[in-house]
């Protein structure tokens, strides 16, 4: 179920991607590869909230699976810091300021 969902995340399958790592983590909750796998789907999907908790989780059972460089599928350090952007953004919005409606003192 795991190499499924890595190919399905693949192919920007993510809704699939997410059902196959929940009937694994079904079986086995402690897959630190289903739970990265299911992050990752999750950031397909824009589950934000679901990504960081899964990834967060997977760190939590073991500190080095984020940032695995063996090419099997898990998620990269850049998309950690890309998440953490996202996260970042939709908490502290900032009002856009159009700065060419301020007048010169």
């Amino acid at each position: 179920m795991i190499m499924q969902a890595m190919v399905q995340v693949k192919l920007g399958r993510g809704d699939d991607a997410v059902t196959s790592c929940t009937e694994a983590l079904e079986i086995d909750g402690d897959l630190v590869e289903a739970l990265v796998q299911r992050g990752e789907a999750k950031l397909l999907v824009e589950d934000w909230e679901g990504a960081v908790a899964d990834l967060r989780s997977a760190a939590e059972k073991s500190p080095r699976a984020l940032l695995d460089s063996k090419g099997l599928g898990y998620v990269t350090f850049s998309e950690v810091l890309l998440l953490r952007k996202v996260l970042f953004d939709q908490h502290f919005q900032l009002p856009s300021i159009d700065f060419h409606l301020i007048e010169k003192a």
